[in-house]
């Protein structure tokens, strides 16, 4: 009976430890995907830079209530 197995869910590839997970989406991800940013291991670029530097604040506010 084989052991449990981990998939890394950027590239697909199947490993028989356990992966990291992005700490943003919290997709598993093997070391070969990984990116290393500010001592955490993210899925890639797009989860570093939103855990690090967030969404802009004027994407969440109503266009009605925008001050000129």
């Amino acid at each position: 009976m084989p052991g449990p197995f981990d998939g890394c869910q950027v590239c697909g590839e199947a490993f028989s430890y356990s992966l990291t997970r992005c700490p943003l989406c919290h997709r598993t991800v093997c070391d070969s995907c990984a990116v290393r940013r500010g001592g955490c291991i993210f899925c890639g670029d797009l989860c570093a830079h939103a855990f690090f530097f967030g969404e802009s604040d004027d994407e969440e506010i109503p266009e009605a209530q925008r001050e000129e």
